[in-house]
């Protein structure tokens, strides 16, 4: 496997730390905590808290909760095999791309930290995006997502992102 490149704005990150899936067990009202614990009894990862446990968006612009649980949702009826998002940590295979990523999301000085997995999957960014689009569209872009396709012209060329499945080491902070 590559190595990958993931720009940590949390700043949770350490060196030599191994990223697992976190479990939630103090989720209210009780029925909630059933739910999540029958959807992820592994747990989840900092996007899966942001986006499913406290619909926060951590990307302004790109992605939302509602976005987030019905591309879940088309993954689990249809592409399976595929990670969850809500169980992946987010990173690109180039420096550059990651570089890229924290100028328009993040800040200056969020570190780059290089990660090792060994399971992953890769999809094109632009494809989940909050912009107005019918649900058929979103529905469309879901599965091209899944499908690890590029998807339609008229969205530009695609931005790969990599969902990694934990366990993730971080290897060693790149700046």
């Amino acid at each position: 496997m590559p190595a990958f490149f993931h720009v940590d704005r949390a700043r949770l990150l350490a060196e030599g730390a191994t990223i697992v899936y976190q479990r939630w067990d103090n989720v209210r009202p009780p029925g909630l905590q059933v739910h999540v614990n029958d959807l992820f009894p592994e747990g989840v990862t900092s996007h899966g808290e942001a986006y499913l446990l406290r619909n926060e968006r951590t990307v302004p612009d790109v992605a939302s909760s509602e976005l987030e649980i019905l591309y879940e949702y088309v993954r689990r009826a249809l592409y399976a095999s595929c990670p969850s998002r809500f169980q992946s940590v987010f990173a690109y295979t180039e420096l550059a791309e990651a570089k890229a990523f924290r100028s328009e999301y993040g800040r200056p000085d969020d570190p780059i930290w290089e990660l090792k997995t060994d399971r992953c999957f890769r999809a094109n960014m632009n494809l989940i995006t909050a912009k107005q689009k019918t649900v058929l569209v979103q529905s469309f872009l879901a599965h091209q997502y899944w499908e690890g396709a590029a998807g339609p012209a008229e969205l530009g060329s695609a931005r790969w992102e990599w969902l990694l499945v934990p366990p993730v080491r971080v290897l060693r902070r790149i700046e």
